[in-house]
């Protein structure tokens, strides 16, 4: 089960628990739907997490690079005696074991996972480079500038960090630079930030987070669209893009598009518009979509075949769903040569 955490109680429920039979496994990614109970297997089934600790598509390209990402393992139901062996075999098969394999639990993965999301990896640092920014532009500093200061090198420190841990990354920077981490870090980072930490662990834990994203998601996500929206907006994202644009050497990843954190910008999609014969412009193939996301792209296709479409020109795969659930069912897009139900 490799859809984001909001879909995969709608797939499971509609495409997996009436097929489900005694000696079946399934397998995560992460263990959002069963640490939280939105997902209860029946006993008999194997429940293994097996959960890169990567997206997707940087798993992808370190596999084919012929390196690996760490991944972690476990065994919530192991009803065969073989869970973990299962679990150690699908991740070599994706690279996994090309960098280490640590065996863990759901609970473990997921509160820990979502913790560092959160309080760490992607709020906790968003939300200090934003911090910066701020500081420096609003003390009338320029904008570029500021940028390179908060944001952009901080990629040779967290490469660093990656390498050797903090104590390279101090080892590798100016005497000055150390200095002003051990004097200054703290007058950042203090006793109040680390409670504030203790009470987004807490909220994991007891599942509130849990409950807010996945009642936000039922609603149409009216909450995550408008924090999406507002965080576009800040100037450090106008700043970046025009500075990003004289960059002879930067990587781009061919499904990303530049200033958006949705999964792609254009044309929304809903359930009518995915039928058959919908035209979208400028498409890329090998994207992923979701109802109510908003897309690029163009597919054709005929129903001459016992009513299962085939694609014809500039083609993707598109996933349909009934009417009454495309509002929380996902669209898989990628390149194929048919339409596929799920």
């Amino acid at each position: 089960m490799l859809a984001p955490d909001q879909f995969q109680r709608h797939i499971y429920a509609e495409s997996i628990e009436p097929h489900i039979t005694e000696g079946d496994t399934l397998v995560f990614g992460h263990g959002f739907n069963i640490r939280f109970g939105y997902i209860q297997p029946p006993a008999g089934v194997d429940v293994i997490p097996v959960a890169p600790k990567a997206p997707g598509h940087t798993v992808r390209r370190e596999f084919v690079a012929g390196r690996g990402i760490p991944d972690i393992i476990a065994v919530e139901q192991d009803a065969s005696g073989s869970a973990r062996d299962l679990a150690k075999s699908y991740a070599k098969a994706i690279g996994g074991t090309r960098a280490g394999v640590i065996k863990t639990t759901f609970t473990e993965e997921t509160e820990t996972d979502l913790f560092g999301e959160q309080a760490v990896l992607c709020g906790g640092v968003s939300h200090l480079v934003q911090a910066g920014f701020e500081t420096l532009t609003e003390a009338g500093y320029q904008p570029e500038i500021a940028y390179f200061e908060v944001l952009h090198e901080l990629k040779l420190i967290v490469d660093l960090m990656w390498e050797g841990g903090i104590a390279k990354q101090r080892w590798s920077v100016s005497d000055t630079a150390e200095y002003g981490d051990y004097v200054s870090g703290p007058r950042v980072v203090t006793p109040e930030v680390k409670a504030s930490m203790k009470s987004i662990l807490d909220d994991i834990q007891s599942g509130a987070f849990a409950k807010r994203f996945i009642d936000d998601r039922d609603n149409g996500g009216t909450e995550f669209l408008a924090l999406r929206e507002q965080e576009a907006a800040h100037s450090i994202e106008a700043t970046g893009k025009t500075l990003r644009s004289h960059f002879a050497w930067k990587q781009e990843d061919s499904d990303y598009t530049e200033g958006s954190a949705a999964l792609l910008t254009g044309h929304k999609v809903t359930h009518e518009q995915r039928r058959p014969g919908t035209k979208f412009q400028n498409f890329v193939p090998g994207r992923r979509v979701f109802s109510g996301d908003f897309v690029t792209g163009h597919f054709t296709s005929d129903r001459r075949r016992n009513s299962r479409p085939t694609i014809s020109g500039t083609t993707i795969q598109i996933a349909v769903v009934e009417p009454s659930i495309a509002h929380s069912l996902p669209v898989f897009v990628a390149p194929s040569k048919r339409l596929t139900r799920v």
